[in-house]
């Protein structure tokens, strides 16, 4: 059973110094989801070492901790063996005893030797009342395998063709059709095979397909317990790579995701609909007019009309279209068009960018960009559910911004013109409330866009490829922002998210290109987070050299992503299939089963972060052929530690909701969680009232109304009253502001 607050979205309700504020997510963010995991049997080679081994063979139970969640907060677990009675697990002839963790290692369940189901309960200590139960296969536990599967529909129907297959690649979740469960989204890559069956092309590059083929991506969504929901196929005119950007949000306030990604002519979605001819040249299919592997010089224009859809979340139907940011001036010569970007032959006009962020206080917005290295497009736009013609829905833009225009000095936040905005764009963005307005905004790389659209600030350090936004500094106000550089002699830099201000930097002595950068507390020696570039040193907080005890330099070479798995403080580190403990060391190696990571030498996991079950995150990654499935592998190890749900705060989960976006990054908490807490409960006050600041300005601003009380739109004793007077029969089901309980309240 979920606890269920609805406020025209899900909302989970908390309580910050006894005011009542509430949390927009769009998951069902009060379900306990209870969650179990098996580890290999250790006899067939040990997948961790050190004091790891002692949980290797063994079962764990994991659930969530709510914000609502307090120190009394306790649980009990039961256990069901085939259709056998059930047995309460925390009971022994000594009594009960509360389960205060968010996990259980049940050492009484032969795994190896299941010939039965087992079925677990979770409900809080005391009460019958079932808050979730999760059953473990016989077949699954006798596998001892630490992961489960979602198989991988075939794509011999999109080509028709035995040498082209779709491989998988990123991946997102999101509840996509109400349930209160996290559904998979996969996008699926045209990829050429050799007559061995070896790859000859797997479409990770920005380049066009194969002409014989007439879909250059799939995207396939998922339940988790396999169940194909629906398939968008994306035409002939969509960049391969990660220009295929998609973004998975709640646009309209229902609780369910929508799905959204560019299309153009020939776009076929969930429901059969496809994109015709819509500019009436007889031509769907642009392909024969590029150059290169980018679009390039023609009389049809390069690559056709250009759209991004917002698309039904359960079906795949597609809601509503518009223009995508055009590439072209009609009125300019071709040579001219691609020249405006900052090339002639188009890769930097295809430079695109796609993604959601809360702008307005209102649900969540569109976010467009096209250009990194020169010029600068970006838009916002809202979706409304409201019949429009064909469509279910209406986009409207609400701004637009471009470096080419030469206004912004009186508007821009930092005083500067819109041209100090060009060529300032990394290979990824992060969507964070960076003013603490309240509201998002987008960090482009070395440069930073308010909620309106105005320009935030411009550092003026140039591209660059990784960059990471989150709370690295525990003494210090508000969020960070940490990035490599590849243009000038600016390595990597440490900003203050706020106004873009360089707290320290690292500089070579000649103009460098600085592809990894990463942050993460991984050295409990030392307070705060760790940063490094790739292969190099650590630097501290204050951005020191970190040494060891004999003087050395501390180098760490993994600069991929961190991942909090072990069940320490302490952030390990992912890569290249390994995940492993800066202090302790290896922790468990997935290339022992039959996986691949994606993008080359970027080595990603199609999707990682805190899905399932406690606050730790779990792998979502292919099969070697990466055609047959997805593996979902989850922490066996047990922790002492328990933190609220990390997708509940809003700078994890918009990471989350971006990491596949250009090159993947990995996803960072608003408020500190590292070894140097002082308890679970610094951390537990730091979310609260990350949250409680966040949403109380959203509020203000939005409303322009102080002294709010923030209620949840569901029926109570007290009768709620417009601002006119006039008394409602039922809850109101319509956002605004209301009279409840003799204090005004909004509702969204």
């Amino acid at each position: 059973m979920r606890r269920t607050i609805t406020l025209s979205l899900v909302l989970a309700a908390m309580t910050v110094a006894g005011t009542a504020v509430v949390t927009a997510q769009t998951a069902d963010m009060t379900d306990r989801a209870l969650w179990g995991s098996v580890a290999d049997d250790p006899s067939t080679g040990a997948i961790s070492l050190g004091d790891y081994k002692q949980h290797n063979g063994k079962l764990l139970l994991t659930w969530r901790m709510l914000p609502t969640d307090t120190e009394d907060t306790a649980f009990d677990l039961y256990r069901r063996v085939g259709t056998g009675s059930e047995t309460q697990v925390n009971k022994t002839w000594r009594g009960v005893t509360p389960i205060k963790n968010t996990c259980y290692q049940d050492a009484a369940v032969n795994a190896a030797s299941a010939l039965n189901d087992v079925t677990y309960r979770l409900t809080y200590t005391g009460q019958s009342e079932t808050l979730s139960t999760f059953t473990f296969k016989a077949d699954r536990l006798r596998a001892r395998e630490p992961f489960f599967t979602i198989p991988l529909k075939s794509t011999e129907d999109v080509s028709g063709i035995s040498d082209i297959v779709y491989q998988a690649n990123d991946c997102s979740v999101g509840d996509l059709d109400g349930d209160g469960q996290f559904e998979v989204v996969v996008k699926r890559l045209l990829t050429v095979l050799k007559g061995d069956g070896s790859v000859e092309s797997d479409g990770a590059g920005a380049e066009a397909s194969d002409r014989r083929a007439r879909h250059c991506v799939v995207w396939d969504a998922y339940k988790l317990d396999g169940t194909h929901l629906w398939r968008i196929k994306s035409g002939p005119n969509i960049i391969l790579g990660n220009s295929s950007n998609f973004a998975m949000a709640d646009l309209d306030g229902d609780g369910r995701c929508e799905f959204v990604t560019k299309t153009g002519e020939g776009t076929v979605f969930g429901d059969g609909r496809e994109i015709g001819d819509t500019d009436g040249d007889g031509c769907t299919d642009y392909r024969d007019n590029w150059v290169s592997h980018y679009t390039g010089p023609s009389d049809k224009g390069p690559g056709g009309p250009e759209f991004f859809s917002v698309c039904d979340g359960a079906t795949g139907r597609e809601l509503a279209r518009a223009p995508f940011i055009s590439a072209t001036d009609r009125g300019n010569g071709w040579k001219a068009q691609s020249e405006s970007w900052g090339d002639n032959y188009w890769k930097r006009a295809n430079s695109l960018r796609l993604g959601v962020a809360q702008f307005t206080g209102k649900g969540m917005q569109v976010f467009l960009g096209r250009g990194v290295y020169g010029r600068t497009v970006v838009e916002a736009w809202q979706y409304d559910r409201c019949a429009d013609g064909d469509f279910e829905g209406t986009l409207t833009r609400l701004w637009h911004f471009d470096t080419s225009n030469a206004g912004g000095s009186d508007t821009n936040k930092d005083g500067k013109s819109n041209a100090a905005y060009a060529a300032q764009g990394n290979h990824a963005f992060n969507v964070a409330d960076l003013d603490g307005d309240g509201l998002d905004e987008v960090m482009y790389g070395s440069c930073a866009w308010d909620n309106d659209g105005t320009g935030l600030w411009s550092s003026g350090l140039g591209h660059g490829d990784a960059n990471h936004v989150g709370k690295f500094l525990p003494g210090r106000d508000g969020l960070q922002v940490f990035h490599c550089l590849e243009t000038g002699t600016t390595q990597i830099a440490l900003h203050d998210a706020r106004d873009g201000a360089v707290i320290w930097k690292k500089a070579d002595k000649a103009v460098n290109d600085m592809g990894r950068c990463m942050v993460a507390d991984v050295d409990p020696a030392s307070p705060g987070c760790e940063f490094w570039m790739y292969g190099n040193e650590l630097f501290s907080q204050d951005g020191t050299e970190l040494k060891n005890a004999d003087g050395s330099r501390k180098t760490e070479s993994s600069a991929n992503a961190g991942i909090w798995f072990d069940g320490s403080l302490s952030r390990q580190l992912i890569n290249e299939s390994t995940i492993r403990s800066f202090v302790n060391g290896r922790t468990f190696t997935m290339s022992r089963y039959d996986i691949s990571f994606n993008n080359g030498t970027k080595s990603n996991p199609g999707w990682m972060g805190d899905m399932l079950g406690d606050w730790r995150e779990e792998v979502i990654v292919p099969d070697a052929t990466k055609l047959k499935d997805l593996k979902v592998f989850s922490t066996w190890y047990p922790t002492d530690h328990r933190f609220p749900w990390l997708m509940t705060d809003h700078t994890y989960y918009m990471q989350c909701i971006h990491q596949q976006v250009g090159y993947n990054q990995p996803n960072n908490l608003g408020y500190y969680l590292g070894s140097d807490l002082s308890s679970d409960a610094e951390a537990w006050e730091a979310a609260r009232k990350v949250e409680a600041d966040r949403l109380a300005a959203q509020h203000r601003n939005a409303t322009a109304v102080s002294g709010v009380t923030l209620r949840p739109a569901t029926a109570a004793a007290d009768a709620w009253y417009t601002l006119d007077g006039r008394r409602l029969s039922t809850a109101p089901a319509a956002s605004g502001i209301y009279i409840h309980g003799g204090r005004k309240a909004v509702v969204r």
